[in-house]
């Protein structure tokens, strides 16, 4: 049984989705989750198993201990949390049913605390931590800062990267055409993309702040895709500066359509776990501009298939998205290191193949 509390646009989602296309060939996958869109349809389709609905982002006891009756009814081999609320629900279940407990934090997510919840939380997971039988960590420096900060498992603690699916060069090529048509984009029009949450970690006021010192260069366009708290924030900041180069086409469905459109990707985020739309931009051949925060620093090599600036220094990352659109050879070279990268580094097939193999380590019938 797969968890999550969002099933909205997001990377999470994204990394369950990609997780259960792989991971149905070999186990009955069972998902509980909010019913929202896009993915409560797009679970709904492709596992073989059932879906539960969960509250958005809150634990209900009576929504758990209905899960509760689902995991012991049809003997759940092993249940996997993915992210602090539905880590709350894992730990409820794998306590009161003996079932194995696989839980991925997809970030830490703490630099926004102050400093009583920030206790708080970590005594949480100093406590609860206990329960889980494996905590796969989506990167290194994820890894690192838990061991950093005393709540890394005492168990047994892995690294699996996040991944996505290669995309043929012929096939992104054909696209970038495609789709830069269907949006309107000119010739001359150098597409500066996001695709992002728009609240506080994702830090999406800086990108605006970006576009701001570039907006001598005209044919420079930003297209931030996503939704959020900070969208209403942003857009307003946006109009009140005259930046006509700035679109906010919201949630997408397809956001790979953004993508394949455009020329440069680029990342504020104040930390990530281990970001899919960095990974996703690189195998499309994209190359990335990102702030070098846990993460961001380790899907971007830098002077290799991208480049990192320090958090909240948007004039350096203005200088060198300057750089980048005056030299389309620099792009083409980073972009195609970016693409070997993701093939070597971060695909579907390498995350499924890890996580089925920690699946297959729990003795269940010990654990009952």
């Amino acid at each position: 049984m797969l968890i999550t509390v969002r099933a909205d646009i997001g990377g999470g989602p994204k990394h369950i989705y990609d997780l259960a296309c792989v991971l149905t060939d070999e186990f009955i996958i069972d998902i509980a989750c909010p019913k929202q869109e896009p993915y409560w349809e797009k679970f709904s389709s492709i596992i073989n198993g059932t879906m539960i609905e969960i509250p958005f982002r809150k634990f209900s006891i009576f929504k758990a201990n209905d899960v509760l009756s689902h995991v012991k009814e049809n003997s759940i081999d092993v249940i996997h949390s993915h992210g602090k609320g539905a880590g709350v629900y894992g730990r409820y279940l794998s306590f009161l049913s003996g079932v194995p407990l696989v839980h991925t934090p997809h970030g830490l997510h703490i630099g926004n605390y102050g400093p009583i919840t920030k206790k708080l939380y970590l005594s949480y997971e100093k406590i609860t931590s206990t329960i889980d039988n494996c905590t796969i960590y989506v990167s290194d420096a994820e890894k690192k800062e838990a061991v950093k900060l005393g709540i890394a498992n005492k168990k047994r603690r892995v690294v699996v990267k996040n991944g996505t699916n290669s995309i043929p060069t012929a096939y992104a090529a054909k696209g970038r055409e495609k789709q830069r048509k269907k949006l309107g984009i000119e010739a001359n029009n150098l597409v500066v993309v996001s695709l992002s949450r728009f609240d506080y970690p994702k830090n999406m006021m800086d990108m605006a702040k970006i576009a701001l010192s570039v907006k001598q260069a005209e044919h420079i366009i930003f297209y931030l895709v996503g939704d959020g708290p900070d969208l209403i924030k942003t857009k307003e900041w946006c109009k009140k500066n005259n930046l006509n180069n700035v679109f906010f086409p919201g949630f997408s469905n397809t956001p790979q359509e953004y993508l394949l459109a455009s020329d440069i990707y680029l990342s504020t985020s104040r930390w990530e776990g281990l970001p899919l739309s960095i990974i996703e931009s690189m195998a499309i051949g994209l190359p990335v501009l990102a702030t070098d925060v846990v993460g961001n620093n380790e899907a971007v090599e830098h002077n290799y298939n991208g480049y990192l600036f320090p958090l909240g220094e948007n004039e350096i990352a203005a200088k060198l998205l300057l750089n980048l659109a005056d030299s389309p050879t620099l792009r083409n070279e980073l972009g195609h290191n970016g693409r070997l990268r993701q093939r070597n580094c971060f695909s579907i097939e390498k995350m499924a193949s890890d996580t089925a193999v920690i699946y297959n380590s729990l003795d269940c019938s010990e654990s009952k």
